[in-house]
């Protein structure tokens, strides 16, 4: 569910391929805080994509 605690990958950009939470969402700028460790990182929506709650429900293929 694409929500606030949902763990998501980004599937575009400059930060492809970054696995971490959601910290908040910005539907009035189109972007999600998205966290992992000390680093935060500011994702357009269109490239966040959920694939669990609190860790991956499927295989992404790295450890996290």
């Amino acid at each position: 569910k694409f929500e606030k605690g949902s763990f998501a990958v980004v599937t575009g950009g400059h930060n492809t391929g970054f696995q971490g939470k959601i910290e908040s969402i910005d539907k009035a700028l189109k972007t999600v805080i998205m966290a992992s460790g000390d680093r935060k990182i500011p994702v357009p929506i269109r490239y966040v994509f959920v694939v669990g709650r609190e860790s991956p429900e499927v295989d992404i293929g790295e450890s996290v």
